[in-house]
Formats: structure tokens, sequence, C-alpha cells
């Protein structure tokens, strides 16, 4: 239920898609996804390259 609750706040709902990266894809996003899907979310992926794969092409976008 904290889980859903935490979510509804953002604005996130269950037919929301969702893409979850971290620092190397192996810990927060993974984490992240899993207990997403426990929940009912089931429109979850995972960038499996996360920040280490995005930062070192230069021809992707970066916010700062």
């Amino acid at each position: 239920d904290d889980i859903k609750a935490i979510l509804a706040k953002a604005g996130i709902t269950p037919e929301t898609r969702v893409v979850s990266y971290c620092q190397q894809g192996i810990g927060r996003a993974t984490f992240l996804g899993m207990a997403m899907t426990l929940v009912g979310y089931d429109n979850v992926l995972e960038y499996t390259g996360s920040w280490q794969d995005w930062s070192t092409d230069q021809s992707l976008p970066v916010e700062k």
C-alpha cells in the first residue's frame, strides 16, 4: 500500500510506462522495477545500461 501511495502521489498510474535506471542498472533500477511489478504495475522496463551507458554517449542529451 505504501508503494502504491508513493507512486500515486507522483502521478504514476498502473498504465504509466516507466523506465527505471540508476548508475549501472543492477541495483536501484532493478529493485524499483521489481517492487512496482509486485504491486501490479506491469508497464515497467529497466534501462539496463543506465547512467553509465547513457553518459558515455556524447550524442545523447543530458540535463543538469
